[in-house]
């Protein structure tokens, strides 16, 4: 498969150099956890998710991504029987595939599949509004009518499936959500906003992680950040530790980054000590 390297006039995009209005979030989760515990062959549930940082724009135009996997364990999100998503039904007739966004490696299907990178890893997983309203015979892309509000508020759903473990093998399988590009309606248009609707860019924040733990016995809980099986004020005292506090990409910064937000800061010790998580025991276990 072919990579298409198209333009944002050729996406059907109307954009405008105007500054972002907001922030957009992605990240990967299963049933919203940012890490899971899988056995070989186990089958989870894989969501790529993405909310935008308040209500100034009229919610998202355009979506895309790249997603690359990492880890201890090799996997092929190429493979369709092994991996595949696609877009929720509520958002397919609106994130329509346009040229070179999803291009999934087995036909021209609707849906967020992607392209293959050649290495295990999917480019392009995405969609885009239909901003300049076109219709014809036969119908051009992007093509359907224009969704106002997508991901103003909260987490959207762009992407769902699953991703099966292969049959051997222990330790980490880490999806990421890289690359990522997106533009929002601009809001306060005047008229039915599928005639010719402007559209800004929209800033990027860093785009989270989904790590399967795979096997190894029991896996040592995110509260428990020194590893020890219980979660009390010693993992405060490392998450506050002296080269990991407030800064990203120090030695266990990983596991101190709690919430997994990107940051280690004040956010992390609440997560530490939330109710039901706070003073209790895993017993052994441990930690990837």
């Amino acid at each position: 498969m072919k990579k298409l390297l198209v333009s944002a006039a050729v996406l059907g995009l109307c954009v405008v150099p105007v500054l972002a209005q907001t922030t957009l979030q992605v990240r990967v989760v299963s049933g919203g956890a940012a890490t899971v515990q899988a056995d070989n062959n186990d089958v989870v549930p894989v969501e790529i998710q993405a909310q935008l940082g308040g209500t100034a724009t009229d919610g998202l135009a355009l979506l895309g991504l790249n997603l690359t996997a990492s880890g201890d364990i090799a996997v092929d999100l190429c493979n369709q029987t092994a991996f595949l998503v696609t877009a929720p039904a509520s958002l397919a007739p609106h994130f329509d595939r346009n040229g070179g966004l999803t291009n999934p490696p087995g036909g021209p299907i609707s849906g967020f599949s992607g392209t293959c990178d050649g290495a295990g890893g999917l480019w392009q997983i995405g969609g885009g509004q239909n901003t300049i309203g076109n219709t014809g015979t036969p119908v051009s892309y992007p093509s359907g009518t224009v969704l106002e509000g997508v991901a103003n508020g909260g987490w959207v759903t762009f992407a769902s499936g699953t991703l099966t473990v292969p049959a051997s093998g222990e330790g980490d399988i880490v999806l990421t959500a890289n690359t990522v590009f997106a533009n929002t309606l601009d809001a306060g248009q005047t008229g039915p906003i599928y005639d010719v609707s402007e559209v800004a860019a929209a800033n990027i924040s860093a785009a989270g992680t989904l790590t399967i733990e795979v096997g190894g016995g029991v896996m040592c809980a995110d509260a428990d950040v020194n590893c020890d099986g219980t979660v009390n004020a010693g993992d405060i005292l490392s998450v506050r530790a002296p080269g990991t506090w407030q800064s990203s990409g120090a030695p266990g910064f990983v596991r101190a980054d709690v919430n997994n937000d990107g940051l280690v800061n004040a956010g992390d010790i609440l997560s530490v000590r939330a109710p039901g998580t706070w003073q209790t025991s895993t017993g052994p276990c441990t930690c990837p």
